[in-house]
């Protein structure tokens, strides 16, 4: 109640003032009339301004303003009249009366119009601090003279010009304020966001820097997909903020994809990123098309282009196949089995653990159209019915990651214990089939032999194992690597030692063995190996060194102690292989290698020991160019040189040496290559190399040698590849065969050669180069993921084999020489093969391979040439991931022997049927494998052609029967 009291004297008080100034404005009035009609007009004007003070007045500006006129001051009269205008509740009378008085002051007033450009600008003139003059648009009335007009407007600058004023006349004055801006600098996801400010009807423009007058504004984002955002920003003038934005995404369209395969634990990628493991239910896909990748360690990627739709489930039931193989030997590059320009067979550390293979050689015995035979001091390979004896495996060649380890002096590929101790750091063995010069020069000339190793794993791992066995073997290994995603080194080392036969019996002719070698049969081996890499480099170096004792006696050393064989071999390669953001290749290598061997022939039962001696050591180089795939083609180039750089080949007799053969030579080699896709089912591949022989071997090779090969690749079907392909390739005598004899005189007028060319005596062999030409095809069907069929035929044409012949001596007796054959050598065959393979971990497989071989010189018999040749190889798990059985039969038709003697015609021998046996195990928990292996259960002891050199009735030599194994090997 006291508040509404208050509040109503409150008003009453504000009334009561109110009234008392209009009183008090009217008195005043009235005052100023009575005393303009007095002829006081001054006393009249400060009367009206004071009632103008208390309350605006139209007459009280009329009275004002003629106030002014009466006293001659026209300014200020033409200022209040333009007042009296601005009131537009004037009467029409009233107007005309002021636009009168006006244009009676026009004579006498200098006027000044300001206008701006926006109007509404405050005026001054001259001195701020004397007021604002009005508004434009404004006409002043000022004295006459220069008159400075300036002008304000918010959001503008300051802006003021000048004019020259006349009495009598009117001058404009135009200005034109600056606008005052800002900046706002827009940034965010997505890039192609639209921006509208202040309003959503605004025209877009895009992210970045923005135009905006100072003060708060709203900044509108929007874009496709994406949910819109407003945000307000205040703009500074004269300055620039920064502001940043990210708009949700939409949530898109999506379906669900219900994935299934074979295997359990798959890993799944849905363009490119994963996303889960088989089998899985993937929620909330954008609708659309996607690449969907399955995945498993073992097995080929199931890849499949994938349709979604909105609010659907999509199912992909994938059947993920065992792994194709893939080999580097082929093409110098990892390439598919089936993309490779050649017949290839993958032998993988799964079958060589379950058979237990520790050389080479029993690793390669088992393989389609491939056969092993032993002279007992080397071991031979034979590809597809054709190797020659005594011939030192000189036709195939053996790599080491790629690297060739053939002894560059003799040609020797070895694949006995000659190689490595054992095969148990292994990954697999590729065999490539077919003439191979045009990649890798001479030497390639039936097949390729690739050992690749294990590339050291992720962390630190200790490997040692050992092995014991029939003929007092003993062996052992240890390995240690370290390794990350992006280096890792693993070193080797490892050992054998073996007693062989303690009695080895020589046959005869006729009856029972009647001489006996005793103790002269055992054998040591030593090898060490290092393989690093670090990013794009490797390194690798090799040693292997073996000691055999040969029982055989060849040279008519039989029974005789001290007959032995000594083979080091070594090298150092360094590589770098780098691959650019647009698929170009280069990879290069650099590599020295060296061979030692020494053979002991005993003259007598005493200590005359005839020795020979070899020695090579050859640098090499090498760089690979790889283009990338362009219009179906990709191309591959490259250059390499070796430099024989030091060779010596010696005969030591008792009491005198022969003399001493050094020779130096030079290959510089270049090639080219093309696998061309005709389609998705069609690929060509062509390539050729050319060789050029500098030094010594500008004798038997003035002109480069230039070799082809080409291959037709065809899919007919799904999982089916037939290959046509052809080529060619050359063997180089070696500086063995080339200055290789007994060191005893040879008859320089003695029986020529098959050329024509007497032997001399001059140390030199007068030997061309060995030629092969070969066509051949294979299909090759997966009809299951688990069953596959090979049937591959091929032909070829051999000219000028060497071979060793014997030739007679100067005190009579018999020596022996290498020497081309005028006659050529055909060969032709089919094989067929059929595997199951339900897991990598078991198998049963079986070939078939049939082979003609005959000279065109009537005598068709061709030695050491299986007819037949077959095997069939089953590994399978007996306790899950515990222990597995193996078992092979391997399936060799009778060869014919050497001759050299009609009184001695070649005979068939070696017919021959090996069983193996073999129980491998593993205990997971401790890191142990174990393993027990049976060669030959049924004892065979098979004769098999040898050499001229071997002293026994039709030159054959009885192999080693049932042997027994055991080993064991842990991992830490």
């Amino acid at each position: 109640m006291r508040r509404l009291a208050a509040i109503l004297v409150c008003a009453l008080a504000v009334a009561a003032r109110a009234d008392s100034v209009a009183d008090e404005a009217d008195f005043r009035f009235h005052r100023g009339a009575t005393l303009i009609r007095e002829g006081d007009v001054e006393g009249a004007l400060s009367e009206f301004l004071g009632s103008y003070r208390l309350v605006r007045n139209r007459n009280v500006v009329f009275n004002i303003a003629r106030s002014f006129e009466l006293l001659k001051k026209t300014n200020e009269a033409y200022r209040w009249y333009v007042e009296v205008l601005s009131d537009e509740a004037v009467p029409e009378a009233d107007r005309r009366s002021v636009e009168q008085a006006i244009e009676r002051l026009r004579p006498s007033l200098a006027l000044l119009r300001i206008e701006t450009t926006p109007p509404g600008a405050t005026v001054y003139v001259d001195r701020r601090d004397l007021g604002a003059r009005g508004q434009t648009p404004v006409t002043l009335a000022l004295p006459h003279g220069a008159a400075t007009a300036m002008v304000e407007l918010a959001g503008y600058r300051n802006t003021q010009g000048t004019a020259e004023l006349a009495v009598g006349r009117t001058q404009t004055l135009k200005l034109a304020p600056e606008r005052i801006f800002g900046s706002v600098v827009l940034s965010g996801e997505p890039a192609d966001a639209e921006v509208r400010v202040d309003r959503t009807s605004a025209p877009p423009q895009g992210a970045g820097t923005l135009k905006l007058l100072p003060g708060d504004h709203l900044v509108f984002l929007t874009a496709s997909g994406h949910l819109a955002q407003q945000l307000s920003v205040q703009v500074p003038p004269d300055g620039s903020v920064p502001v940043a934005f990210k708009l949700v995404p939409l949530p898109a369209p999506s379906g669900t994809l219900v994935v299934r395969a074979n295997v359990e634990g798959a890993l799944l990628r849905l363009d490119g990123r994963e996303a889960g493991f088989t089998p899985a239910v993937i929620k909330n896909v954008d609708v659309g098309k996607h690449r969907l990748e399955i995945a498993a360690e073992g097995r080929e990627s199931h890849v499949e282009d994938i349709a979604v739709e909105e609010n659907e489930r999509s199912f992909v039931d994938a059947r993920l196949a065992w792994q194709r193989p893939r080999v580097i030997a082929a093409e110098r590059q990892l390439t598919r089995a089936e993309d490779a320009p050649a017949s290839v067979t993958i032998i993988s550390a799964a079958q060589i653990r379950a058979f237990g293979y520790t050389t080479l050689a029993q690793a390669l015995r088992p393989v389609r159209g491939l056969f092993t035979t032993s002279d007992r001091a080397y071991e031979s390979l034979g590809v597809r019915g054709f190797s020659p004896p005594g011939t030192l495996n000189d036709k195939v060649l053996v790599l080491s990651d790629g690297h060739v380890a053939n002894d560059l002096s003799s040609g020797q590929g070895f694949i006995g214990h000659d190689f490595d101790v054992d095969l148990d750091d292994v990954e697999r063995i590729e065999v490539v089939r077919g003439p191979g010069s045009v990649l890798y020069g001479s030497a390639a000339f039936f097949a390729v032999v690739n050992v690749v190793h294990h590339a050291a794993d992720a962390g630190r791992r200790l490997d040692v194992g050992t092995q014991l066995g029939s003929l007092n073997l003993s062996s052992g290994h240890a390995t240690a690597s370290v390794g990350d995603a992006d280096r890792g080194a693993t070193a080797r080392i490892a050992g054998l030692r073996s007693d062989g036969e303690k009695a080895f019996a020589a046959p005869e002719r006729f009856g029972p063995p009647s001489r006996f070698a005793l103790g002269l049969d055992g054998e040591t081996s030593a090898h060490a190996d290092l393989r690093a890499h670090a990013g794009e480099f490797a390194l690798t170096a090799f040693y292997n060194r073996r000691d055999k004792s040969v029982p055989t006696g060849p040279f008519s050393t039989f029974g005789l102690p001290g007959a032995d064989d000594n083979d080091q071999r070594f090298f150092v390669e360094g590589t770098w292989s780098h691959t650019t953001a647009s698929g170009f290749g280069l990879d290069a290598r650099l590599s020295e290698d060296g061979a030692r061997s020494t053979s002991d022939f005993p003259l007598t039962a005493g200590s005359d020991i005839e020795r020979g001696t070899r020695a090579a050591d050859w640098l090499e180089g090498e760089v690979r160019l790889r283009v990338p795939t362009l219009a179906g083609h990709r191309v591959f180039a490259g250059g390499e040189v070796q430099d024989l750089w030091r060779t010596s080949l010696q005969l030591f007799h008792p009491g005198s040496d022969g003399p001493t053969e050094s020779h130096r030579q030079l290959v510089a080699s270049g090639y080219i290559g093309d696998d061309l896709r005709l389609g998705k089912r069609v690929q060509l591949d062509a390539a050729v190399r050319i060789d050029g022989y500098f030094g010594s071997a500008r004798d038997f090779l003035p002109a480069p040698e230039v070799h082809p090969r080409v291959a037709l690749i065809v899919q007919p079907r799904d999982g089916g590849t037939f290959k046509l392909m052809g080529g060619t390739a050359y063997r180089a005598p070696t500086l063995n065969e080339r200055y290789f004899h007994n060191g005893r005189q040879l008859v320089s007028e003695g029986t020529p050669d098959e050329r024509g060319k007497p032997p001399g005596a001059d140390g030199k062999n007068h030997l061309f180069p060995e030629y092969v030409r070969t066509g051949e095809f294979e299909y090759a069907q997966q009809l299951s993921d688990e069953v596959s069929t090979v049937l591959a035929g091929y032909w070829s044409r051999i000219d000028q084999i060497i071979r060793l012949k014997a030739v007679a001596l100067v005190d009579g007796e018999k020596g022996f020489r290498f020497q081309n054959k005028s006659a050529q050598t055909f060969s032709a065959g089919l094989e067929g093969e059929v595997r199951w393979q339900p897991r990598p971990d078991a198998m049963i497989a079986f070939w078939y391979s049939f082979n003609r071989i005959r000279n065109n010189n009537g005598n068709a018999d061709v030695p050491n040439a299986p007819s037949s040749t077959g095997a069939l190889r089953a590994f399978i798990p007996v306790v899950f991931e515990r222990l597995s059985l193996s078992t092979e039969l391997i399936y060799g038709s009778a060869r014919l022997t050497a001759s050299d003697d009609p009184r001695a015609p070649s005979v068939a021998l070696g017919e021959s049927l090996a069983w193996n046996l073999g129980l491998t195990g593993q205990y997971a928990p401790w890191r142990v494998r174990f393993g027990a292996f049976v060669d030959d259960v049924l004892d065979e002891k098979v004769l098999l052609p040898g050499g001229l050199e071997i002293p026994f009735a039709n030159h054959a030599v009885p192999q080693i029967g049932r042997t027994i194994r055991v080993s064991a090997a842990a991992s830490f």
